[in-house]
């Protein structure tokens, strides 16, 4: 039931003289007579009831009030009694508890009053309710406020979850409604679900509930890094790359329905980088969750190195015809693109000596094991003079029996012959490198020009003469009455006779070198102290005069 609200005020009137009837009851400022009729049409009803008496002392007291309908009393009523002093007024509130849907009625109140003198009266009311219907719309005891839930795992949607909103009413039962929205448990996509229910009551009120489900799409994108075979570039001529386009390499997925929103690239695409660059790939969908990917890049260097052939090197040749190669990787220019640091290598190393012509290869090898090479020609170059040294002029002694001369061993070859590479030896008499065994006529002098040439074409020349003193009136024994061997010969010699002679031994100068007898059977002779050469060994004795030739060689 719901109680009309009461007025209830105490006002204090100064009223114009009244008959003296000690109390007049008004209604909305019209005076009324005892059983007037109050229709609580204008519910609350309010009755004015005004002490007539002039003098403040001659109060009047309202002293309780009876009614034979329990629902229409007045709203003062807990507080009888009440007094009113003279000229003053009371205002009592009259109203009605309704039950629902119920038709009008008629009640009877009485008020005993009661004055100064003690002399009571009573007043009596009608008082007729009106018709009850309900206008009063349902109260709802539970209406949720707004609601967020995540869509679920891996999934494009959620499910709206609240609590059914609850609702009273005035009068009787009430009938709840959705009227917009989805049931509590039913699926959603992400997005603003507006969720209406209606409670309507007997009499047709109704009032509505409305609050939100919000469906969140809360999970990031899943988000796969490039493949690590795509993470190293490489580098051009610079030695920098430009940064690839990874989005289209990525793999990407999202639960919502729309899926992935952007796909972005920081650095960017095309970015020039020269080292190792941290790439980051991020990926959005359209409920701004948030997936990244951090991954390095490096640089790949597939460039060699860059060698500037120097072109053919010569180097001269030193006295013992070597020449040490030089370290040609320190004048060599090598640049790279990436490498400031190129190790150079050279083959034949350094220092490797040479006395022909070689190829010569430098390579260089970067840090990124990246390998060129280039080679070239070193050649050499003699610049040392050969020299020569002739023997002394030539005077030679030969027995009469001995014409022409023919040359033993070596004796008409330089002495002395030096280059500090290879050379060859001529003579203007051959044409040959040596004049052993050539003849000579002795009747004759002779001038002859020796000739060294070394590989570069440098010459030296040396001369001496050569003739001949004839030995005439000796007798000339056969040979093998005395042997001589070996011949030639580098040193020691031996001498075999069946006689004693004594033997005195020439150069061709006709020095005399040695002089000693020798006894029958085997003698041994030495010319190891004196120089390579043709020599005559003389023997002599009592009954004969003759000589052997004997040629000395170098050691």
């Amino acid at each position: 039931m719901k109680k009309i609200l009461l007025l209830c005020a105490f006002l204090a009137i100064h009223l114009f003289t009244l008959p003296q009837s000690g109390y007049t009851v008004y209604n909305h400022d019209i005076p009324i007579n005892d059983y007037a009729l109050i229709d609580l049409k204008y519910d609350p009803a309010a009755i004015l009831i005004v002490n007539n008496y002039s003098k403040e002392y001659e109060h009047i007291t309202l002293v309780s009030f009876e009614t034979n309908d329990g629902d229409v009393y007045f709203n003062e009523a807990d507080e009888f009694p009440i007094e009113i002093a003279g000229g003053q007024g009371q205002y009592l509130t009259i109203y009605s508890t309704y039950e629902c849907n119920i038709s009008s009625e008629v009640a009877l109140l009485t008020l005993t009053i009661t004055n100064y003198a003690s002399v009571t009266t009573t007043f009596h009311i009608y008082v007729k309710t009106i018709d009850y219907v309900d206008i009063t719309a349902p109260t709802f005891t539970y209406c949720p406020s707004n609601i967020t839930v995540s869509t679920q795992p891996g999934k494009s949607y959620g499910y709206l979850l609240y609590t059914v909103p609850t609702a009273t009413d005035n009068c009787g039962g009430v009938t709840l409604k959705l009227v917009s929205g989805g049931f509590n448990g039913s699926i959603s996509f992400p997005g603003m679900n507006i969720i209406r229910y209606r409670a309507t009551d007997m009499a047709g009120n109704y009032r509505d509930c409305s609050f939100y489900v919000i469906v969140e799409d809360n999970e990031p994108p899943d988000l796969t890094c490039p493949p690590e075979n795509t993470r190293m570039v490489e580098t051009d001529q610079d030695g920098t790359a430009a940064l690839p386009d990874y989005t289209s390499l990525i793999c990407v997925d999202d639960n919502a329905q729309h899926g992935i929103n952007t796909v972005t690239q920081t650095p960017e695409p095309g970015t020039i980088i020269d080292e190792t660059t941290l790439v980051t790939i991020q990926a959005d969908d359209y409920s701004d969750n948030i997936s990244e990917c951090d991954f390095e890049v490096t640089l790949k260097d597939v460039l060699a190195p860059v060698i500037e052939n120097p072109g053919d090197q010569t180097i001269e040749l030193q006295e013992d015809c070597y020449a040490a190669l030089p370290d040609y990787t320190a004048s060599i220019i090598v640049t790279d693109n990436h490498d400031p640091s190129v190790q150079i290598m050279q083959y034949p190393p350094s220092g490797t000596e040479i006395s022909a012509p070689v190829y010569v290869t430098v390579a260089a090898v970067d840090d990124a094991g990246n390998r060129s090479e280039t080679g070239f020609n070193v050649n050499v170059t003699d610049n040392i003079n050969p020299e020569i040294t002739c023997p002394d002029d030539q005077i030679i002694s030969v027995l009469n029996t001995e014409l022409p001369y023919t040359v033993q061993c070596r004796e008409f070859d330089p002495v002395f012959a030096w280059d500090n590479c290879t050379y060859s030896l001529e003579n203007d008499y051959n044409s040959q490198a040596t004049l052993e065994g050539e003849t000579f006529d002795t009747g004759i002098g002779t001038t002859i020009y020796w000739t060294i040439t070394d590989g570069e074409g440098h010459t030296a020349v040396c001369s001496f003469d050569v003739s001949f003193d004839v030995i005439t009136g000796t007798k000339v024994l056969k040979e093998n009455d005395v042997s001589v061997f070996p011949n030639p010969t580098n040193g020691s010699f031996t001498v075999y006779t069946s006689e004693d002679y004594s033997v005195n031994i020439f150069d061709t100068k006709g020095i005399m070198v040695l002089s000693q007898p020798v006894r029958p059977g085997y003698n041994t002779l030495d010319l190891s102290q004196y120089s390579a050469g043709y020599y005559i060994i003389v023997f002599t004795n009592d009954r004969e005069n003759f000589s052997i030739k004997i040629c000395k060689e170098p050691k």
